[in-house]
C-alpha cells in the first residue's frame, strides 16, 4: 500500500486546496480517500500519464441484477490494487442495490497505517450515469 506518498489536497470538485497561503498536502489518510475517489470516478483515458480509472460508465444502462453489482465490484477492485495503491488483502468491496436504477459500492480500507477502517460509499446512477462518492 501506498500509504506513506504524498498529494496536492483538492476539493470534492477537483480544485487545489490553499491553506495559509500556501498549498495543502495530503495525510497519509487523505492520500488514500483522494487517490480512492478519483479513481472510482474516473475513466482509464482520464489520467493519460497512468491510466488509472475504474469506467464505471460502462455500467450505465444496464440492469439492476447482481451481475451488474459484480462487474462494478470487478472494476472498483482492480483500479484500486492493479499497480499496489492497496493492498488485495486490506479491500473489501459489497454492492447494494438500493433501487432500480441505483448501486451503492461499500468501499473498505483496513491498513495498518491507520487506527481504523476508511470506508467510502460510492453510488452509482446506473440511469443517469451520475456517481457520487462520500466518507461513511
Amino acid at each position: 500500500m501506498r500509504a506513506a506518498e504524498l498529494d496536492i489536497t483538492t476539493s470534492e470538485d477537483g480544485d487545489m486546496v490553499i491553506e495559509n497561503n500556501d498549498i495543502s498536502v495530503t495525510s497519509p489518510r487523505q492520500y488514500q480517500k483522494q487517490s480512492i475517489i478519483n479513481r472510482v470516478k474516473s475513466v482509464m483515458e482520464d489520467w493519460y500519464y497512468d491510466h488509472v480509472g475504474a469506467d464505471m460508465e460502462d455500467l450505465i444502462g444496464k440492469a439492476n441484477k447482481a451481475e451488474t453489482g459484480q462487474e462494478g465490484v470487478d472494476k472498483i477492485t482492480t483500479t484500486l490494487t492493479e499497480d499496489g495503491l492497496i493492498d488485495p488483502d486490506q479491500l473489501m468491496v459489497k454492492p447494494v442495490p438500493v433501487s432500480k436504477s441505483q448501486i451503492v459500492f461499500f468501499i473498505f480500507i483496513q491498513s495498518p497505517y491507520f487506527t481504523d477502517t476508511l470506508s467510502l460509499m460510492a453510488n452509482l446512477d446506473l440511469a443517469g450515469g451520475d456517481i457520487s462518492i462520500r466518507e461513511g
